[in-house]
């Protein structure tokens, strides 16, 4: 019976070690559970309890010292583990004292094993703080499973409980003198022998099924980043469809242009399209390169998933407002916040700002609201803030780049104004300013400014601008408060 039992305490220690290694080369890679570390002291103790408790014959009892409050220890980190994985903390001091129980049993012990006839103590002290630790586990795996009714964890706890149930009936057993109370671990009769290796089993079953419960996160973390890059797919696929879209009202536009204001809409399409796609294309390229070198994270891809929905959502917002200016419709939902749609387009303008060093400033009167369509002032304030970005884009940072965005509000009115401390406009580009192809800047259609008074006199509001006295420009936009006033 005695070689049985080191060969078996051998075999399970090269178990352990086994699924040692092989889970320290998964989670060598895996920085998104914390917990993982546990898992690895755990089963790490447990295997070097089964190697101390086979050499100890051969080579030293005090082995036997080294085993039993291994044992305890592993179980502790798997007290640890179960709390983490309910988010429920322990303190530092907490975590210090629980990893003193197994040196205070290990002071207990090595007197009694050193003591004649105390076997029966020996096992009660390990067997009864096994104990406890075990009813802990069960708890906390019990409160784990009712959140998530996972089937790992519910064959762990299952494990775990039989585990506890042997543990009780061995202490049992030895205290209550029956069967062969001996002086020898290795030398219990069979009854106590098959109980105890029921409980190493147990254990070792508890880190197999560990082992699958990872997997089984592993798999489905795999399958929700297959999703959002199936999710990218489909956001493609919607991009293309709005620049397919874009070919045909373009095309449409074309064939009734019997004014110039219809091919300036046609063009206008275009140019104001070429932000959220251009952006959506550089997201998709990003996107792409990262699948190929199998480097993308589910925190890298729902920010890029987010861009390209928010990117989409504007492109149709746009093609929306150019349909709505075309067929003259009269979109008006009520009184919109004039301030939150000011913030809304600095933050798609924010990295183009930062990337020139261009700082902002705001002063936003309250509850600034007019009956306007969203989508189409958007436009006008992107295209505003645009050319003023493009005006300090060359300009020395050394002299300070700065933009203010004014908002106020009067009885009848509401008032915006862009300003920036660049360049200002030229004598030569004054006259002609608003004209339809009398752009600004040298990259541009000279769609911007005629579109932004094209909307504003939509809204039957006015649009003008003023050169600084130092230097830069200011651009003033009024809109009527009074809904019937606004619109035509």
């Amino acid at each position: 019976m005695e070689i049985a039992n080191q060969i078996f305490f051998l075999i399970f220690a090269l178990l352990s070690f086994t699924f040692f290694l092989s889970f320290l080369w998964k989670f060598k890679f895996s920085k998104t559970d914390k917990a993982n570390s546990n898992l690895l002291i755990s089963i790490g103790l447990y295997g070097l309890c089964c190697l101390s408790f086979g050499l100890a014959p051969w080579v030293n009892n005090f082995l036997l010292t080294i085993a039993n409050t291994s044992y305890v220890a592993a179980n502790i980190a798997l007290v640890i583990l179960y709390k983490k994985w309910n988010q429920e903390k322990l303190t530092s001091q907490a975590i210090i004292a629980l990893w003193c129980l197994p040196l205070a049993i290990a002071c207990f012990y090595e007197p009694l094993r050193t003591a004649a006839d105390s076997f029966s103590q020996r096992v009660a002290l390990i067997t009864i703080s096994q104990e406890i630790l075990l009813f802990w586990q069960t708890i906390l795996l019990f409160k784990c499973f009712k959140k998530g009714r996972d089937r790992a964890i519910q064959l762990i706890f299952g494990l775990t409980l039989l585990n506890l149930i042997a543990s009780i009936t061995r202490t049992y057993r030895t205290l209550s003198a029956e069967g062969q109370l001996n002086i020898f671990l290795y030398s219990e009769d069979a009854i106590s022998f098959g109980i105890r290796w029921l409980a190493f089993t147990c254990v070792l079953l508890v880190y197999i099924a560990l082992g699958m419960y990872y997997l089984q996160q592993q798999v489905e973390k795999e399958q929700e980043l297959q999703g959002k890059i199936s999710l990218a797919n489909v956001e493609n696929q919607e991009i293309l469809r709005l620049l397919d879209e874009k070919e045909l009202l373009i095309s449409s536009l074309l064939k009734v242009n019997k004014t110039v204001e219809t091919g300036a809409l046609s063009a206008s399409i275009a140019h104001e399209l070429n932000q959220p796609l251009g952006a959506s294309s550089i997201n998709i390229e990003f996107l792409q390169q990262k699948l190929a070198q199998n480097k993308l994270n589910p925190e890298s891809a729902q920010e890029i998933l987010g861009q390209l929905a928010s990117d989409n959502l504007r492109a149709s917002n746009i093609i929306k407002s150019l349909r709505d200016i075309f067929a003259g419709d009269t979109a008006i939902t009520g009184q919109h916040d004039i301030n939150a749609l000011i913030k809304n387009v600095l933050s798609f303008t924010k990295l183009e700002l930062s990337a020139h060093q261009i700082k902002i400033n705001l002063e936003l009167a309250p509850e600034v609201s007019a009956p306007i369509n969203t989508g189409e002032v958007q436009q006008v304030l992107v295209n505003l803030l645009n050319n003023a970005i493009n005006a300090l884009a060359n300009q020395n940072p050394t002299e300070g780049k700065l933009v203010t965005i004014q908002s106020s509000s009067t009885d009848q009115e509401i008032r915006v104004t862009i300003s920036d401390n660049g360049p200002g406009i030229s004598q030569e580009q004054k006259v002609q300013l608003f004209d339809i192809f009398s752009g600004t800047t040298k990259s541009g259609m000279g769609l911007g400014l005629w579109l932004c008074n094209h909307i504003i006199r939509r809204h039957n509001g006015k649009i003008w601008f003023e050169n600084m006295p130092t230097q830069g420009v200011r651009f003033i936009i009024t809109l009527p408060k009074d809904v019937k006033a606004g619109f035509y």
